[in-house]
């Protein structure tokens, strides 16, 4: 239900929308810069991404981004 891919300089994620159970998604510190189909993810409540990404605005999710390290 939750997952924590922070910091693997993940550059892309795909097939996300399958994750159906997924209420939790932390994906800060990577170089991911779209995500796209997460608002397909209808549990989804938090969601963490890298400052520098492009994010669909989408119902039922709170998210957050966060700050990269200097």
């Amino acid at each position: 239900r939750k997952l924590f891919l922070a910091g693997n300089k993940i550059s892309k994620i795909e097939n996300i929308e399958t994750l159906t159970n997924l209420t939790m998604i932390e994906l800060g510190a990577n170089r991911i810069r779209k995500i796209e189909n997460l608002e397909t993810i209808k549990g989804l409540q938090v969601a963490f991404i890298n400052q520098t990404s492009e994010i669909t605005v989408f119902r039922n999710c709170i998210w957050a981004k966060i700050k990269s390290p200097e």
